[in-house]
């Protein structure tokens, strides 16, 4: 029996040599269809960035708030708060 190890000494030297260099199109498309927060609004068009994890978001991007309570819907444990009142 014997047991045998393949140790790759050179991986970041051959991990440099195929890393594959962008065009500038290329980099343009990269950055038009970033979406940071993932809210399915493309940063380029996003008026609200940053927007808490599973908040519904509007057309730009944007967290509804349905009660006016300033508490993103998504995220609302009171989504039917009195018309004004406030997150406390």
């Amino acid at each position: 029996m014997s047991v045998s190890y393949a140790l790759d000494l050179d991986k970041k030297a051959r991990m440099k040599k195929e890393d594959l260099e962008l065009t500038p199109e290329q980099m343009d498309m990269l950055v038009l269809n970033a979406d940071e927060d993932a809210d399915g609004v493309t940063d380029f068009k996003d008026d609200c960035p940053h927007t808490p994890q599973g908040a519904k978001v509007n057309e730009h991007g944007c967290p509804l708030d349905g009660d006016g309570d300033g508490v993103p819907d998504g995220v609302d444990e009171e989504p039917a708060s009195a018309k004004g009142a406030r997150s406390g």
